[in-house]
């Protein structure tokens, strides 16, 4: 049997510590305890054998990799054989990452600044504009926050309505919790900006990518339509 009040049922630790479970078991004849992890965070959740037998597993240099759900196994061949969770949860400061450091849009158009923030515990976030944080409170902005649980993230979303020469330009995406702070910086450029013409003729500059070139275009007056008789 395994005796709870020895054993270990949740362990918090930060990245690079010792993670050290104990499943404290009694018995005759003496069990064996196998650990497992029961790899909760990925696709297929098939649990594996780790480590070697005994009553204490010792994980060195533990990353968020390791935050998991370990399980020890008890077994004297006298059923029933027996078990016991252990939830380890590894702390982190935050990673931000973007899907994209830059984004176009048209004026007068919308646009959703999107970054992902990984942390545990999960992180403060939010999007600065010029030193300054962005909140629903100003219309011009809506923000979403979209948590996933499983992978300690969370997707900040940032829509930006009725863009204005004034909007593009340079916006941070920021996560903070008590283990440090991280940030990205993603550049908003606009799409088709008008140049003042030059030589008579009305330019349009087209970006595509990060190269900006310059087509001149000639309007003309459509035909008139012919007179019927």
């Amino acid at each position: 049997m395994i005796i709870s009040e020895a054993s270990s049922d949740r362990v918090s630790l930060e990245e690079g510590e010792t993670a050290t479970l104990i499943c404290n078991v009694t018995g005759i004849p003496v069990p064996n305890v196998t650990w497992y992890k029961r790899n909760n965070r990925k696709a297929n959740g098939k649990k594996e054998r780790i480590g070697t037998e005994g009553e204490v597993l010792v994980i060195h240099n533990v990353s968020r990799m390791c935050d998991d759900v370990y399980e020890c196994f008890v077994d004297n061949g006298v059923p029933p054989a027996v078990s016991k969770a252990i939830r380890v949860i590894v702390n982190y400061a935050p990673e931000v990452t973007l899907p994209s450091k830059r984004i176009g849009q048209f004026l007068n158009r919308e646009t959703i600044l999107d970054c992902n923030i990984y942390a545990h515990p999960q992180a403060v976030t939010e999007w600065r504009r010029n030193g300054r944080a962005l909140t629903k409170s100003d219309s011009k902005y809506d923000i979403e926050v979209y948590r996933n649980e499983w992978e300690n993230s969370v997707t900040l979303s940032l829509r930006i309505k009725n863009l204005e020469k004034t909007d593009f330009g340079k916006y941070q995406c920021v996560g903070s919790n008590f283990l440090g702070e991280d940030q990205e910086e993603m550049t908003l450029y606009a799409k088709g900006v008008l140049i003042p013409p030059a030589h008579g003729l009305p330019t349009f500059s087209l970006t595509v990518g990060h190269v900006a070139s310059t087509s001149h275009l000639v309007c003309t007056r459509p035909l008139a339509a012919a007179r019927e008789c």
